[in-house]
């Protein structure tokens, strides 16, 4: 179901949350450990990837290869267009 679903974002800083929790934040440093510990116990081992358009690809990786080394086997892109984004600015 899609509750179930489990959506890593890359803000604008390069910081990651899970699931909307903004509040709560990594770095590349620890989100291995982070993920590690939020999938020990998940049958599930899928993630949705929503990065910031203002990061670059490279870093998009780093945080990719993090999450197969914390056994993440999926890992599904969420991309979002200009007009879904509640931050747009104008060209």
């Amino acid at each position: 179901s899609a509750t179930d679903d489990f959506i890593l974002s890359i803000d604008d800083l390069g910081q990651i949350y899970f699931n909307e929790n903004s509040k709560e934040k990594f770095s590349i440093v620890n989100v291995e450990e982070k993920l590690a510990e939020a999938f020990k116990d998940r049958t599930k081992k899928e993630i949705y990837l929503k990065a910031d358009k203002a990061i670059k690809y490279g870093f998009v990786v780093q945080v990719m290869s993090a999450a197969q080394h914390a056994g993440v086997e999926k890992i599904g892109m969420i991309t979002t267009t200009p007009d879904e984004s509640e931050n747009t600015k104008p060209n």
